[in-house]
């Protein structure tokens, strides 16, 4: 009996005990729900802008996480002085604790940056940045490697070339993107070149569409790039543009949900930011900031890009194009010829007047190996004529393997030679006061040419067991409308 009013006592004692600890975990675990950390803002260039609204929604689901507040503040259209006027209200009120903001003009809000950071608030730039401000971090897009990617876009479904014209915008972030197409069309692959009346820089993005008419009116332009989505705004104008012009190949930036829709219907081809992630991300980097990671491990922070290229449903048959050597395979076997007839030549020819005295002087044994140790390294030339039209996956291996091992062989072998008669020289000078006369035995050539090709063998045989030459094909580039990469070559249909 005393035994279970004793566990009975335990027991109450150990219920009162959880009871109490879960009543602090709740305690606890409701005041943390309760209060907000920190507020930062997220300014952003249009409020209306749909990207804008997109980073926005990211904003504001990281801030949910992370226990923040996200204020979204801005005008509704585009406007420099009304964006650095509540950028600087928010930093004099004292009641925000970071800020991200959208650069519109570098010069006037690398100012603004610096003046909030002076007075403590943290401020990093998202979308559009100002690199020579004392802003904390950018948050967003390469903006050269986007105009790049949007250059990439016009190439792959326009390869044959033309004359382009750009549209964009005197902010920083378009600036970067309109050298970005400008690098990549003026690559040595690509066939494109700028008409003179490019670029069109905005002033107001309603004009957009006017300018891509005032582009599509000169006969030569058979391409127009847009560094934003602007055109693309009135879905109505944008597919009687893309109705009335369809010699002209359009590709966009940006990718919100209007551009997509009208891609779904063929109405041009985009490369897309993800803003969603860039409000996100702008959140996490404010908040490390305030939680002590005053120095980041780096300052800029990528978000991804997308390309949305719109392929017809209608395909005509694959065309597989594997490029050879051509041509360059007639200047193998020319060089091959040229380097034997000299080198076989020049050995019949020592041969042949070994006993005259000046070749006497000059050692055959010398001369003779040197010819060979040419002959050999000039097979290599043979091998890399080799293709892959009459040979076996397994011969262009073993062509491959070879170059290696005929030029170390027939270097070694002329090497060697000049070695030993360099040695021989040598000797001679060393020597040149004594009586009697210094000759040079067989030995001492084979010596030296033995114990490096020895060595270069063993070498060889390693790689050639270890790591192995194989033969594969790189795609680099190819020609026609589209282009899809499978199994290392580039596949293109043409007559689209």
């Amino acid at each position: 009996m005393p035994t279970v009013i004793f566990r009975l006592f335990l027991i109450s004692i150990l219920e009162y005990f959880s009871s109490y600890v879960s009543c602090l975990e709740e305690n606890t675990t409701f005041e943390l729900e309760n209060t907000t950390t920190y507020r930062f803002a997220l300014i952003p260039k249009s409020t209306k802008d749909p990207f804008f609204m997109d980073a926005r929604d990211g904003c504001k689901s990281k801030a949910a996480q992370l226990n923040v507040e996200c204020v979204y503040v801005g005008t509704e259209k585009e406007n420099i002085t009304q964006q650095l006027s509540i950028m600087n209200d928010l930093v004099s009120s004292g009641d925000i604790d970071g800020i991200s903001i959208s650069v519109i003009d570098l010069e006037k809000s690398t100012m603004s940056i610096n003046n909030a950071i002076k007075v403590g608030v943290p401020v990093i730039t998202f979308d559009s940045d100002a690199p020579e401000s004392d802003r904390l971090a950018y948050v967003g897009s390469n903006n050269i490697e986007f105009g790049q990617q949007l250059g990439d876009v016009l190439t792959i479904i326009a390869s044959t070339g033309g004359k382009y014209g750009i549209l964009s915008a005197s902010e920083p972030n378009l600036i970067e993107r309109t050298q970005g197409i400008r690098e990549r069309l003026s690559r040595w692959d690509s066939n494109w070149e700028e008409v003179v009346s490019s670029p069109k820089l905005l002033l107001d993005s309603s004009l957009a569409l006017d300018e891509m008419w005032a582009f599509a009116s000169n006969p030569e332009v058979n391409a127009i790039l847009s560094c934003g989505g602007w055109p693309m705004t009135n879905s109505v104008r944008w597919k009687k543009f893309m109705t009335a012009n369809p010699n002209i190949t359009t590709v966009v930036g940006d990718a919100n949900p209007n551009q997509r829709m009208l891609y779904k219907f063929g109405y041009g081809n985009l490369v897309g930011q993800l803003p969603y992630e860039m409000g996100s991300l702008s959140m996490t980097t404010l908040f490390d900031i305030k939680q002590g990671k005053k120095k980041l491990e780096k300052d800029t922070f990528w978000t991804n890009l997308v390309q949305l290229i719109y392929v017809p449903l209608d395909l005509p048959p694959l065309l597989v194009v594997n490029e050879n050597l051509g041509n360059y395979v007639m200047a193998g076997y020319i060089l091959f010829t040229l380097v034997a007839l000299f080198s076989i030549g020049f050995a019949i020819w020592v041969f042949m007047y070994k006993n005259h005295r000046i070749v006497k002087a000059a050692q055959p044994v010398f001369l003779i190996p040197i010819c060979m140790g040419a002959l050999v390294m000039g097979f290599s030339l043979l091998s890399m004529t080799i293709t892959d039209e009459k040979y076996s996956q397994r011969g262009m291996d073993v062509a491959c393997m070879s170059v290696p091992w005929l030029i170390s062989i027939g270097f070694t072998t002329i090497f060697s030679m000049l070695y030993s008669k360099t040695r021989r020289i040598n000797k001679i000078m060393k020597n040149a006061r004594r009586l009697h006369r210094v000759v040079v035995l067989p030995k001492d050539v084979i010596i030296p040419f033995a114990l490096l090709l020895t060595a270069n063998v063993i070498i060889l045989t390693c790689l050639t067991i270890l790591a192995p030459l194989v033969y594969t094909r790189t795609p680099i580039g190819g020609t026609g409308e589209f282009l899809f990469l499978i199994s290392n070559q580039y596949i293109y249909f043409r007559n689209i």
